[in-house]
């Protein structure tokens, strides 16, 4: 899979509706490996939202990308009014029902569904694990649309890949960010750097997100970031991995250990960001 993006080349439909079985079970088992993983993912964006006063009974919010519903279920139980979409009819049937009994609207598709949506209808929008999974050109359309159905001080969030987390496991994503973003015009190739410039044979991801100018492309779209965190810290570059462990053993996902690494290590280090921004 060398060279291949989610996005670019793979279909985000035909990925989730392979992995809908095997997210759910991480998600609900607790018996699961990567159960731990999703706990605290979910409480990095759950604090977010906290923090920023957007969470209140009665507030209209949509989860775009809702999986199985186990963020909407949360917030449904703090008296939020929920609407959930998600592209994998697989992952709807999930979310169906673990919220069978509460009424909330739930809609297979992907960014058509928000255009359906009425101007100014929301308090927050949720989006997380989705944006890593368009073309740039849906990226552009999805922050267009969030704009046009939030609430003038409504709320968007969203986790994504860490761009600046290339720079760090000094692989192949390392050869691609710095001759993307440094050496096009030069036409040179930081290849020569590196031990193993072709590794790992993987697909990437066609949208990702630089912590340190994502401010400027959310305004583009009328938004101002106001909050933001890390997560999925690698204490290791993934290629430095001993023979006899995986690299498992070296993520921090626990939110409170998190909290006691710098955020300029977790800036680099974390695989993935999450962003708080406020229509203005």
């Amino acid at each position: 899979m060398s060279g291949t993006r989610y996005g670019d080349d793979v279909d985000a439909l035909d990925a989730w509706t392979r992995l809908a079985d095997e997210y759910v079970d991480e998600v609900q088992d607790p018996e699961n490996r990567y159960y731990v993983y999703h706990v605290n993912r979910l409480l990095i964006g759950r604090r977010l939202l906290d923090r920023s006063g957007l969470i209140r009974h009665g507030a209209q919010g949509l989860d775009f990308g809702c999986g199985d519903g186990v963020l909407m279920e949360r917030l449904l139980a703090d008296g939020c009014v929920m609407e959930g979409t998600d592209i994998a009819p697989a992952m709807i049937e999930r979310a169906r029902r673990r919220l069978e009994g509460t009424g909330c609207p739930l809609s297979v598709g992907g960014i058509e569904q928000l255009a359906k949506l009425p101007a100014g209808r929301f308090d927050f929008i949720v989006a997380l694990n989705v944006l890593a999974y368009f073309t740039p050109d849906e990226e552009t359309r999805f922050f267009s649309e969030v704009s046009r159905i939030l609430k003038p001080g409504g709320g968007l969030l969203v986790s994504n890949v860490n761009a600046l987390f290339d720079l760090y496991t000094l692989n192949s994503f390392t050869r691609e960010f710095l001759n993307r973003e440094f050496w096009e015009a030069a036409s040179v190739d930081a290849s020569a750097l590196l031990t193993h410039p072709e590794l790992p044979q993987r697909t990437d991801y066609a949208v990702k997100a630089n912590p340190l100018s994502y401010r400027e492309v959310l305004r583009g779209f009328g938004l101002a970031e106001r909050d933001r965190d890390f997560f999925n810290f690698h204490r290791i570059a993934p290629l430095l991995v001993p023979d006899g462990h995986t690299l498992n053993d070296y993520l921090v996902v626990d939110v409170d250990e998190l909290d006691r690494i710098p955020e300029w290590k977790r800036m680099l280090a974390c695989s993935t960001y999450f962003s708080l921004s406020v229509k203005e």
